[in-house]
């Protein structure tokens, strides 16, 4: 049939070389030159061999079609490359990306509409979004890392959040009108520390939560223009909508905690990760964690308490008292919870002799806060004070919205002592901490993991041994 083709009529092979291929193709496919490429306008991939001492040439597929096509028979034909086709993400990395594009996305394009600085800490933001992308990737193909092994792999969104929070420290100093839009946008994004917890979605809607309060200074502050209005609005509106989204998104993929790619199956034991305390023999056999329920306030109180005492320290006056105060009160909660961890769940008179400890000192930081004469460290005291009332959780019927709100309400002063950081540090030379700045997200963090630890172990109130020894009477 193709020598039959008007094109092709008339054409006769090359004199002196030899024919291969198909029969009904041989008169139209000549052998070339030696070394010389010869693209197949057959559908098929047409190999050249050496045949009769004629070196084989390159082929050149025009069509692109698999090698096992019938033009391409018997001994002359061409081995099908076999691509393998891409395998498919896993369902919580495409649900991650899927956020990206869609909820990020919407807010981003209203930072760009709002303008500098916001444009450029919604790029950060993106960058921190990424940096989390990358680490659940990573998560999904490894077994569950250890301690050293996480540190790590946090690194890049820790870094992410470091330059947000000084986006945010230089841009509410330079830029008076989208203060509140940056402490907005700063507070939401500290959801993205659920990948440390082991209630993800519970973290991020403490972040959602706390929206509103920021939200509502902005109206507040906002002028009669309708443009400028209608993008507070629409900010407000975006950035709930990717909370919502990551809050439905950790409870679907990972309500437990950051998922890995070989967890461990339930009523399974394994060995403990670094950091965690070995429970006692009997208290594996009635599967009260005790030794959990007292280690991790310990982790508390090396890890976020400390480093709180510290600055108060070094900011001096008032707040040396109330960092004394907070260490009792701290310690008269942990020595409750030891005692929790022997007993059952004594009286409601014995309960509040184990209490008052605890109720004392409260009392005390509660008169620091009247008393106080260091009224350049009034709102850093209201802070502290305020925020220590979390510890009443032992004695409360809903311990989890109790702190919760206490958390939520923190910006009430945190933003004061942000908005005079500036004037307070003004002798600060170049790389020197602001300890005002960092009393504020030190005492954030600390609260932020109580509200974690109450959520984990204490949800329905403290949890006492069930199989402990009757506690009838206290001291």
């Amino acid at each position: 049939k193709m020598q039959g083709h008007a094109g092709m009529q008339g054409h006769q092979p090359m004199q002196g070389t030899p024919q291969h291929g198909p029969p009904h193709v041989q008169s139209h496919f000549a052998s070339p030159a030696q070394g010389v490429p010869h693209y197949m306008m057959s559908p098929g991939q047409f190999h050249s061999p050496n045949i009769h001492g004629v070196p084989p040439s390159p082929v050149v597929d025009c069509w692109g079609l698999p090698g096992w096509f019938p033009f391409a028979s018997g001994a002359h034909m061409q081995s099908a490359v076999v691509r393998p086709q891409p395998a498919l993400p896993h369902p919580a990395l495409a649900a991650y990306d899927a956020l990206i594009k869609a909820e990020l996305q919407e807010l981003l394009k209203c930072c760009n509409k709002l303008g500098e600085p916001i444009a450029a800490y919604g790029q950060a933001m993106a960058v921190a979004v990424k940096s989390q992308r990358d680490m659940i990737a990573k998560a999904l193909k490894m077994k569950r890392a250890s301690a050293e092994e996480m540190t790590k792999m946090l690194m890049p969104t820790e870094a992410a959040l470091n330059r947000l929070e000084r986006l945010k420290t230089a841009g509410c100093d330079q830029h008076e009108f989208f203060r509140n839009h940056l402490q907005l946008l700063c507070g939401a994004c500290s959801a993205l520390g659920w990948v440390t917890t082991a209630d993800p979605k519970g973290y991020v809607s403490d972040a959602l939560n706390a929206v509103p309060v920021f939200a509502r200074k902005i109206y507040e502050a906002q002028s009669v223009d309708s443009a400028a209005a209608s993008l507070n609005d629409e900010l407000t509106k975006t950035l709930k909508a990717l909370l919502r989204a990551l809050k439905d998104y950790v409870g679907a993929h990972h309500s437990s905690g950051l998922t890995w790619a070989a967890e461990p199956k339930k009523g399974v034991k394994t060995a403990l990760g670094a950091g965690a305390c070995p429970m006692s023999t009997d208290t594996e056999k009635i599967g009260y964690q005790g030794a959990a329920i007292v280690g991790e306030f310990d982790s508390i109180l090396r890890e976020k308490v400390v480093p709180v005492v510290t600055i108060c320290y070094e900011l001096g006056d008032d707040l040396i008292v109330a960092a004394d105060c907070m260490q009792r009160a701290f310690k008269a909660q942990r020595d409750m919870l030891v005692l929790a961890t022997k007993h059952s769940q004594p009286s409601t008179n014995v309960l509040e002799s184990v209490l008052q400890d605890t109720s004392e000192v409260l009392s005390e930081l509660a008169e620091l806060e009247e008393e106080t004469e260091s009224k350049h460290l009034e709102y850093h005291i209201k802070l502290v004070v305020n925020g220590m009332s979390a510890l009443a959780w032992v004695s409360v019927e809903h311990p989890v919205v109790y702190v919760s709100e206490i958390v939520n309400s923190l910006p009430v002063f945190a933003d004061k002592i942000e908005k005079d950081a500036k004037r307070l540090s003004v002798d600060l030379r170049e790389g020197e901490t602001c300890h005002h700045r960092e009393l504020v997200a030190r005492f954030k963090d600390l609260l932020r993991s109580m509200l974690h630890y109450v959520k984990t172990r204490h949800s329905q109130g403290v949890q006492w041994n069930p199989n402990g020894a009757d506690l009838r009477t206290f001291p």
